[in-house]
C-alpha cells in the first residue's frame, strides 16, 4: 500500500469517526435522580439516553441539550412546558424537568420506534393517534412544525405517541430563529416543511397539516390508492388556504373516503332489490292468471259434459 492509498484509508476513517453520533454522557453516570443506561440516539440539539431511576423501577427517557447556548436551552424548555401541560394523551407523559453541567434535560416516558404500517387499517389507526395530539396541541395554540415518521414512537400497547416539541411554535408565529452568530434558521425538516415554513414566514395549523399530508404519503410508501392520493393532494396544496382548515376536516376526510363509493354501491344493490322484487311480483301475478284461466276452462268442459 503506498503513501496514497495510506492517507486516503486515514482520511476515510476520520470521516466516519466524525459521522459517528456519540452521546456526551457515559453509562452509569447520574443525572438528578436518574441512573444512564445507554445512549438512544439525538439530533442537532439534543441527546436522548435510557435512564432507570435511583431509589424506584422506573425507566424513562432522558432528554437533554447538546449545548449550553440559548436556542438548544429554549427548545428543551418549550417541549417540558407543553409536555408538562398534560395536554394530549397521544403525546409523551412528563416526568421531571432539570439541569445538569448548565444543560436543560426533561424526563418523559419511554417509547419505542416502529416501522411504518403497511395495511390501510393500520395507517388509519396511526393518523389517528397522530391527529389526536394535533388536534390537542392546537387547540393549546401551537403548531408542531416537525411532524416526520422520525418524531412517532411508540407504547407497548400499539398506541402511537407525537413526540419532539422544541421546534413548536406558537401558532401566527415564524419557525425562524436567529443563531447566535447571526445567522437565520429555519426550523423543520426538508421534504415535510410546507412552503411558507420554508420562506421564514408565520405558520398556521396548515404547516402541520401539509406535513401529516406528506407523511401519510410515506405510510403508502408514495403508492397511494385513487381515493388517499385526493387527500394527500388537498393535504400538500403549496397554498395553505386550499388545504384542509383543521385537523378534524382532515380526518373526517379520510374516514369518509370511501363514502361516495359505498354509497354507490348500496344504490346498485338497493336496484337489484327492487327490481327482482317487481319481477317476482309479476310473475307471481302472472302465475295467478294462469291459475284463474285453468280454472273457468276446468269449469267451462265440466258444465258441458253435464249438459250432455
Amino acid at each position: 500500500m503506498d503513501s496514497d492509498e495510506i492517507n486516503g484509508l486515514l482520511e476515510f476513517l476520520s470521516t466516519e469517526k466524525n459521522n459517528v453520533d456519540f452521546g456526551s454522557l457515559q453509562d452509569g453516570e447520574i443525572v438528578g435522580n436518574w441512573r444512564v443506561l445507554a445512549y438512544l440516539g439525538g439530533g442537532g440539539s439534543a441527546e436522548v439516553y435510557r435512564v432507570m431511576h435511583m431509589h424506584v423501577n422506573l425507566k424513562c427517557a432522558l432528554k437533554i441539550a447538546r449545548t449550553v447556548d440559548m436556542c438548544a436551552k429554549r427548545r428543551i424548555l418549550q417541549e417540558a412546558e407543553i409536555l408538562a401541560g398534560g395536554i394530549a394523551e397521544m403525546m409523551p407523559r412528563f416526568y421531571e424537568f432539570g439541569e445538569y453541567d448548565g444543560r436543560p434535560y426533561i424526563v418523559m416516558e419511554l417509547l419505542e420506534p416502529k416501522d411504518l404500517p403497511v395495511r390501510e387499517v393500520g395507517i388509519v389507526r396511526l393518523l389517528r393517534d397522530i391527529c389526536s395530539a394535533l388536534k390537542h396541541l392546537h387547540a393549546a395554540g401551537f403548531v408542531h412544525g416537525d411532524i416526520k415518521p422520525a418524531n412517532v414512537l411508540y407504547r407497548k400497547t400499539g398506541e402511537a405517541v407525537l413526540c419532539d416539541f422544541g421546534t413548536a411554535r406558537p401558532i401566527d408565529s415564524s419557525c425562524a430563529s436567529v443563531t447566535k452568530e447571526g445567522k437565520i434558521v429555519v426550523e423543520g425538516t426538508l421534504g415535510y416543511a410546507a412552503p411558507e415554513q420554508l420562506a421564514g414566514l408565520d405558520l398556521g395549523a396548515g404547516a402541520d397539516i401539509h406535513a401529516l399530508g406528506v407523511f401519510i404519503d410515506a405510510c403508502f410508501r408514495g403508492r397511494p390508492n385513487r381515493k388517499w392520493t385526493a387527500i394527500i393532494q388537498r393535504a400538500t396544496s403549496s397554498l395553505p388556504n386550499r388545504r384542509y382548515k383543521t385537523i378534524d376536516a382532515l380526518m373526517c376526510a379520510i374516514k369518509w373516503r370511501y363514502a361516495k363509493s359505498i354509497c354507490l354501491l348500496l344504490c346498485i344493490v338497493v336496484s337489484l332489490i327492487i327490481g327482482l322484487t317487481f319481477r317476482q311480483i309479476r310473475h307471481t301475478d302472472e302465475m295467478s292468471g294462469l291459475k284463474s284461466k285453468v280454472r273457468i276452462n276446468m269449469s267451462e268442459n265440466l258444465s258441458e259434459w253435464i249438459s250432455r
